[in-house]
């Protein structure tokens, strides 16, 4: 993995300010394939991963981002109808499901997840931060008095996030 060699404007949307991405790039053979490539219906079309995070460069204090891992879900070839083309770019944005066109796949995540935090806002009763990512961050809140939260993620981040609502109610 490694930095990109170019800035990504819909980051800048994202994040406030351009972000130069990570790439992994994977080769994947395709020396058995048919006219859907390799691609088989009841075949293994996915690639599970996480990013870990590696404190002050030493490697065995690292902390894995997330469960569950992040995916890679390979769409049948046979239903790609052009759809990349016509949103005028190869990056298939915060999305489980892509497919491979011409032997490439430009999967783009731009929600890298790291500490928890929040703060109360001066002579208010009401705190801003980001997600919780694990039960002890619910417990962090509720030991703060936060009594209700307003969650501003669409049902799409929230999947792809792995969080479960329900469960930390």
């Amino acid at each position: 993995m490694h930095r990109a060699p170019r800035k990504e404007g819909w980051l800048l949307q994202k994040y406030g300010q351009e972000v130069i991405p990570w790439e992994c790039k994977i080769k994947i053979d395709n020396k058995d394939g048919d006219n859907c490539g390799q691609w088989k219906i009841d075949g293994n079309n996915k690639i599970s991963y996480c990013f870990k995070k590696v404190s002050s460069n030493i490697y065995n204090n690292q902390h894995r981002e997330r469960e569950p891992a992040r995916l890679v879900q390979i769409s049948n070839p046979c239903n790609y109808r052009g759809q990349l083309g016509t949103q005028g770019t190869t990056q298939q944005r915060n999305t489980d499901h892509v497919f491979a066109v011409n032997g490439f796949i430009d999967k783009c995540d731009g929600n890298i997840l790291s500490d928890f935090y929040f703060e109360k806002l001066a002579n208010y009763n009401i705190f801003m931060g980001n997600y919780p990512l694990y039960d002890f961050d619910v417990q962090r809140l509720s030991e703060s008095g936060v009594t209700a939260v307003l969650d501003l993620q669409l049902s799409q981040d929230k999947a792809q996030r792995g969080v479960n609502m329900d469960k930390m109610i």
